[in-house]
């Protein structure tokens, strides 16, 4: 692998832990930020809008992680033609 790879490998994978402790945390802060009346008598929306946003900001960064995989897979076919044709 080339270390831009492994750069992109790296930011997927703590991306990923990012995520699942966010989701985990605001599964367990919201309660205490909130207080139990708030969160299991009324309406979740602030956990919805929670979950919501994890969700839209997993979306675009899934979008951005594709794209420049795209681009680093692009560049090194660019790369092994030109190799391919001087020889």
């Amino acid at each position: 692998m080339k270390n831009s790879a492994r750069f992109y490998v790296l930011v997927l994978v703590l991306w990923m832990i990012a995520a699942w402790n966010t989701a985990f945390m605001s599964i367990m802060f919201w309660p205490l930020l909130f207080g139990y009346k708030v969160l299991y008598q009324e309406p979740k929306i602030w956990l919805a809008r929670a979950e919501f946003g994890l969700i839209v900001a997993a979306l675009l960064f899934l979008a951005w992680f594709v794209f420049h995989l795209g681009r680093l897979a692009g560049k090194q076919s660019k790369k092994e033609e030109g190799v391919d044709k001087r020889q």
